[in-house]
């Protein structure tokens, strides 16, 4: 079990990397990580790709990030979501929450959307 932040160069996302499963014994942590994000990132990617197992401890520090983090103005999005952790989402209401999404770039077009940015039209040439 492990929890990675990225910060890709150039633009102001945070992604976090489960891997392994995550419960009680590891929610502190999550939750630290999911805090210090709050504020910091507009969006917070959660690439659940590695993640095998969540409880309800994990959904519930999840969920509590999505709150405080659309609250401020930003979005909280998870990518690469299958198996059991998936299964969760959908159970919990999350992934009506999280707008699961196959991939990073697919993420970044979702949460822009949602939050008001609109893509240039194809014809507009730069």
């Amino acid at each position: 079990m492990s929890i990675a932040v990225e910060h890709p160069v150039g633009i102001d996302v945070a992604v976090v990397t489960l891997a392994g499963e995550h419960d009680l014994s590891t929610v502190d942590v999550l939750r630290r990580v999911l805090n210090d994000l709050t504020g910091a990132s507009p969006l917070v990617v959660l690439d659940l790709a590695q993640c095998l197992f969540v409880d309800s401890t994990i959904l519930g520090a999840i969920a509590g990030t999505a709150r405080r983090i659309s609250s401020a103005g930003g979005r909280v999005v998870a990518i690469n979501v299958g198996g059991i952790v998936g299964k969760a989402l959908r159970i919990t209401g999350l992934d009506a929450v999280l707008s699961p999404t196959a991939g990073l770039d697919e993420a970044f077009v979702s949460a822009l959307g949602q939050l008001g940015w609109q893509p240039l039209p194809a014809d507009v040439h730069r």
